[in-house]
């Protein structure tokens, strides 16, 4: 019977461990990173506040061109801060009322009281996004780029990857 109890509560522990881990290990949801304000420099104020992944102003007064800010589908969840709670960090398409797609790294802290965006880093222009990860707070974003030089009407054919960390609060490229 001992035995049994000792099972029992070995068990009992292990799973107040995961779910505590589980907890540790969300991020957010993707419809927080869809309706909260990022920083970013192609609007006028510096900051897009999306309403369900999109953010759109006048390119200039009196325009009908517009800038456009729209949440990626591409991101990841791991602990960037190294506060032992998991953060995340996603890929912000802006359109400026021209011909180019750009693309950003926008990282979200979970902090006390909700998520909170650092300023986005610009990653390029009509680039494709492979892949976005983290691991022992490095971000590394994998994309498909041009070679220098080349027209932006050339499709992306070279591999590259980058990786990012927060220094003094802000993003940057390691």
């Amino acid at each position: 019977m001992k035995k049994s109890n000792s099972v029992r509560l070995l068990v009992l522990t292990a799973v107040v461990f995961l779910l505590v881990a589980a907890g540790c290990t969300t991020g957010f949801d993707k419809s927080t990173l869809a309706n909260m304000e990022y920083i970013i420099d192609i609007t006028e104020s510096g900051r897009a506040d999306l309403v369900n992944g999109v953010y759109e102003e006048a390119a200039a007064a009196g325009s009908v061109s517009k800038i456009i800010v729209r949440l990626d589908d591409s991101g990841a969840i791991g602990d960037i801060d190294g506060d032992g709670i998991s953060d995340s960090a996603v890929i912000l398409q802006a359109e400026g009322g021209g011909s180019g797609t750009f693309l950003y790294l926008a990282v979200v802290l979970n902090q006390t009281g909700g998520p909170a965006a650092l300023e986005a880093v610009f990653l390029g222009d009509r680039i494709l996004i492979e892949r976005v990860g983290i691991s022992e707070g490095v971000i590394q974003v994998d994309i498909i780029d041009r070679k220098n030089g080349e027209s932006m009407s050339v499709s992306p054919s070279v591999k590259k990857e980058l990786f990012f960390q927060l220094v003094n609060g802000a993003v940057v490229e390691k």
